[in-house]
């Protein structure tokens, strides 16, 4: 209550939560709870630093977790949905936030799509971190990431592993904000398309779109400029050498036994053998010693003859 020179007394109200939203406040921090306990067991063992970073990213996620991007999260959709014939593949959403992303590639088409945040809104979408995506090698058909790359804490990581987890030839769809940062949840400040082309550049087989879009316009409902990428994914061949197979230590002794009893049979075969056949006409090493035995082979000759050659002479 005020009053004035002219003695008018005048109310003034302050401004206090009503008794909903109260209540309504009080009743997310309970229900938070499990997400945060999610969110301990993901960086159970990782630096302070990072766990630091995870815990603002996850506050972020929740003040936002009703968050509709607009029509440009829709027109990206149907970009990729018309870059998939029958809309066969295996989708993946990083950094979904709730299931509209989920929702409207189902829309198009799409059956087997799964999203990935810090928090769970519904089933299909898991919790994880996008720095260590628990999937299989060669997964997915689809990636899309919208308003996500720019919260990682190392964007060549996120960039390796959505390069991993993806078919070669799979579309990739990337929409950052660019010349500006919303709030601390915002790590990475791209300056443009050119940015986002190169942190893809290793991976990008054919680049399908490349554009940026103002702000509060026909086809960007966020609030700052925004760039997208969509390219075709190209695996890079594996320059992994094969590894080197190292006989077991058993192997190893088995291995020079066989080797020891072979030389003793060569030995044997073309050493000694030839010594104890003598001068067979054709010995082991191919020796003709006929010639050297025919004195071997005639009847002696009788006292009578030699004495008759020795007169003759």
């Amino acid at each position: 209550m005020a009053c004035d020179d002219l003695g008018t007394v005048e109310i003034v109200r302050r401004p206090h939560l009503g008794v909903r939203r109260r209540v309504r406040v009080a009743w997310l921090a309970v229900t938070d709870l499990r997400h945060w306990r999610s969110l301990h067991r993901l960086d159970a063992g990782k630096p302070d630093d990072y766990r630091a970073y995870l815990d603002i990213q996850l506050r972020r996620t929740l003040v936002k977790r009703s968050n509709d991007p607009g029509v440009g999260m829709r027109l990206l959709v149907d970009h990729v949905a018309s870059l998939v014939p029958g809309r066969a593949g295996r989708v993946l959403c990083i950094g979904c936030r709730n299931p509209l992303e989920l929702d409207e590639f189902r829309a198009r088409g799409f059956t087997d799509v799964v999203g990935v945040d810090l928090y769970s809104q519904r089933s299909d979408i898991l919790v994880m971190d996008m720095h260590e995506l628990a999937f299989a090698d060669d997964s997915f058909d689809v990636v899309y990431s919208s308003h996500s790359l720019e919260h990682s804490f190392a964007v060549e990581r996120v960039v390796s592993e959505i390069a991993r987890v993806a078919r070669d030839g799979a579309v990739i769809a990337v929409e950052v904000p660019v010349r500006g940062r919303a709030s601390e949840a915002d790590r990475i400040e791209f300056a443009g398309v050119d940015d986002l082309r190169a942190a893809f550049r290793a991976h990008v087989g054919e680049e399908i779109e490349a554009e940026e879009q103002p702000a509060r316009s026909e086809t960007n409902a966020q609030g700052g400029d925004v760039a997208r990428l969509v390219f075709r994914l190209e695996k890079a061949p594996s320059t992994a050498s094969r590894p080197v197979a190292v006989p077991s230590k058993s192997r190893r002794r088995v291995l020079a036994g066989a080797g020891a009893a072979i030389a003793i049979v060569l030995f044997l075969l073309f050493g000694l053998l030839p010594e104890v056949l003598g001068d067979w006409p054709y010995n082991a090493y191919g020796k003709d010693s006929r010639r050297h035995t025919t004195v071997h082979h005639h009847a002696p000759r009788s006292l009578t003859a030699r004495v008759a050659d020795t007169d003759v002479s």
